[in-house]
């Protein structure tokens, strides 16, 4: 069941023919830092960029990154097991659209 004013819709991660890997950045003062400079530090400290790619806002601040995953891969879900703050959406999880309102806010694309 949806909860009460929720309105809005999941993007199915890890399927074909794009195979959907959503990065999910979170903010929260929590853990102490933000996992948008964490995954900066992980890009940096392993030599790999990260691609412009559509990113979705999230009510709480934090962020969504969309990439396409690999063809001969399965990518699976985790939370914070890359840094806090970090989860990672893959085969079988989903990631929350733009447009979307839940009682925290707005789920809207990020400018550019």
């Amino acid at each position: 069941a949806a909860a009460p004013r929720a309105t809005g819709y999941g993007i199915a991660c890890g399927r074909d023919p794009h195979r959907l890997i959503g990065i999910d950045l979170d903010v929260d003062p929590a853990y102490g830092s933000d996992a948008a400079g964490a995954l900066r530090q992980l890009a940096l400290q392993h030599l790999f960029t990260i691609p412009p790619t559509v990113t979705v806002l999230t009510p709480s601040g934090g962020r969504h990154l969309w990439l396409t995953g690999p063809a001969d891969a399965t990518v699976p879900n985790s939370a914070g097991r890359l840094a806090p703050g970090i989860d990672i959406r893959g085969s079988g999880g989903y990631l929350v659209g733009p447009g979307s309102v839940t009682a925290h806010g707005r789920y809207r694309l990020a400018p550019g």
